[in-house]
């Protein structure tokens, strides 16, 4: 079996087993509708417009969603031992790394992408036309959270406070591709002045391209160590 083969067998057992469970998933979903409607009626409450507070609500939800999900990329493995028998795999580490992120990715995306509908439609936001152009942006945010994500929740298994150590190591790292995502969905949903979007975007990219690759290349100091 090829590195690609074992990262996709990996990535498709994660997901079919969360699929199957449900459980982070629910978690993810409740949590979101809970603070989406929270700001809903906050937001009403004080007669705000939704249109300029909406951005940072959305990626806020994004962001703390993401961590009920990342703080159980290893859990499954703890349990019997199961991640000793994993890292005697013969493949790099940098293999299960990268499928573990892979099914991070596609479980806090479908997540995600349930909140993102509920956010457009409770807070009657104007998107129906670049809603597709926010949710490229929501996954390349995604990826950069679960990049890091995936490296410090392998970190912090081994800890009794890993739920609440694992948000304090991430978000400080992830704090810039938040704000490149909250900058450019700002620009979709409310000015419709789209200058300065592509190097948002290119922005985006390049960091979730560089928190990968220092991803793969550190995990297995993380995971031996």
């Amino acid at each position: 079996m090829n590195s690609l083969s074992a990262i996709l067998h990996l990535a498709a057992k994660d997901v079919r087993i969360e699929l199957r469970t449900r459980e982070a998933l629910a978690s993810m979903v409740v949590f979101s509708l809970l603070v989406i409607v929270l700001f809903h009626f906050g937001f009403a409450e004080l007669g705000a417009n939704a249109v300029v507070f909406a951005p940072g609500a959305l990626w806020v939800t994004f962001t703390f969603s993401a961590m009920i999900g990342l703080s159980r990329s290893f859990s499954m493995e703890e349990m019997n031992g199961c991640l000793r028998g994993l890292l005697l795999c013969p493949h790099d580490r940098g293999v299960i790394y990268a499928g573990k992120m892979a099914a991070s990715v596609i479980t806090v995306t479908i997540a995600s992408s349930i909140t993102l509908v509920l956010f457009v439609v409770l807070f009657d936001l104007p998107v129906v036309w670049n809603t597709l152009v926010i949710w490229v942006v929501m996954f390349l945010g995604i990826c950069g959270i679960a990049a890091v994500g995936t490296l410090f929740s392998a970190l912090s298994q081994g800890t009794r406070m890993r739920q609440t150590l694992l948000p304090v190591l991430v978000l400080p790292v992830i704090l810039p591709q938040v704000v490149f995502g909250m900058n450019t969905t700002a620009k979709l949903i409310g000015t419709g002045d789209l200058r300065g979007m592509p190097a948002n975007l290119v922005a985006m990219i390049m960091f979730d391209v560089i928190l990968t690759t220092v991803g793969v290349l550190t995990f297995e100091h993380v995971v031996v160590e």
